[in-house]
């Protein structure tokens, strides 16, 4: 079994909602066997939100994850 996953739909908000960014995204995954040039067998996606609290410290980003 294989599992192939992208992501798509992706929208950054910057400080709204009480944090410093905010992920929407769609990950899409599909399902195939392990040989070349199988079909999809299963397709499923599942929306995403993600919200990061960001700090700079000597010049270094540390995102430190509130929700996902």
């Amino acid at each position: 079994m294989r599992l192939e996953t992208t992501m798509k739909d992706i929208q950054i908000k910057f400080g709204q909602f009480d944090v410093d960014m905010e992920v929407e995204f769609t990950v899409c995954m599909g399902y195939y066997l392990d040989t070349s040039g199988s079909p999809e067998l299963l397709y499923d996606e599942l929306k995403m939100l993600m919200e990061v609290n960001v700090n700079l410290v000597d010049d270094k980003m540390q995102p430190t994850i509130k929700k996902f």
